[in-house]
């Protein structure tokens, strides 16, 4: 039922609940249910709608003050090691690295590895410590840390080193000394795993550590400086990363 101002009424003096001055005298009157139920009804939808967007607008603005969660995802810092179960991704998602166990190890054998990020099934690319195996225990996890002097570091907590990188002493032997800090780690979207300096000069990189597969972006072929030939080494088998007996490379 509407409600309209402009419906006059006459009061009557028979009504003793109003007070009436003349007989002549209008009023404007307003039907008091129908009116306060409809401008209640309306209040409190216009208020609810105020409230969400207002949750909106905060919520928004919120997310854009706050740092991207994955902002430093993808590169390792000296004093912050990778655990069992951590991972780093590249930055486009592409690619991550981290500790993975191959099935049907029994004790649960742990390898550094970078695998597909975005393919639901474990594919893996590079194995760091192909030829010493880790033991994940729960009292002796192995961690892989970034060193002050630019190396990598693969070991756990009672000193035994798996798999390190040489990066201080190559160069010890070059002209151009190993940074003491500032240094840093990033897995690249490419999955090439890069170890740089604070002017971003490379010190170390995966792609020239083949593996068993190649990606884009690497190349196959013998070391400048060490005369080293790299080579590609197939698996042992399809659950055991270790050196077969398949190579591939320049001689």
């Amino acid at each position: 039922m509407g409600c309209s101002p402009t419906k006059h009424f006459d009061i009557v003096a028979s009504k003793p609940r109003l007070k009436a001055i003349s007989n002549h005298e209008k009023f404007f009157v307003c039907l008091a249910d129908p009116c306060t139920k409809t401008s209640h009804s309306t209040f409190i939808s216009e208020f609810s709608s105020l409230m969400e967007w207002s949750v909106i607008i905060y919520t928004t603005v919120l997310l854009l003050l706050l740092p991207p969660p994955c902002s430093s995802d993808d590169r390792l810092v000296p004093g912050k090691p990778l655990s069992p179960g951590a991972t780093i991704v590249s930055n486009g998602g592409s690619f991550a690295l981290g500790s993975f166990s191959p099935n049907n190890s029994t004790p649960a054998k742990l390898y550094l590895g970078i695998w597909y990020n975005d393919i639901p099934r474990l594919t893996v690319v590079w194995v760091a410590n192909r030829e010493t195996t880790a033991i994940n225990s729960t009292s002796s996890s192995p961690t892989l840390s970034l060193t002050n002097t630019s190396d990598f570091v693969l070991s756990d907590a009672e000193g035994r080193v798996f798999w390190t990188t040489n990066v201080a002493g190559e160069a010890s032997s070059s002209s151009s000394p190993a940074p003491a800090a500032g240094i840093n780690a990033v897995l690249l979207n490419n999955s090439n795993l890069v170890i740089r300096s604070p002017n971003g000069t490379t010190l170390w990189q995966s792609f020239e550590h083949p593996a068993d597969t190649v990606l884009p972006g690497m190349k196959i072929g013998i070391k400048f400086r060490t005369r080293v030939c790299e080579r590609l080494v197939s698996w042992k088998g399809l659950d055991d990363p270790s050196p077969g007996p398949f190579s591939y490379g320049v001689r």
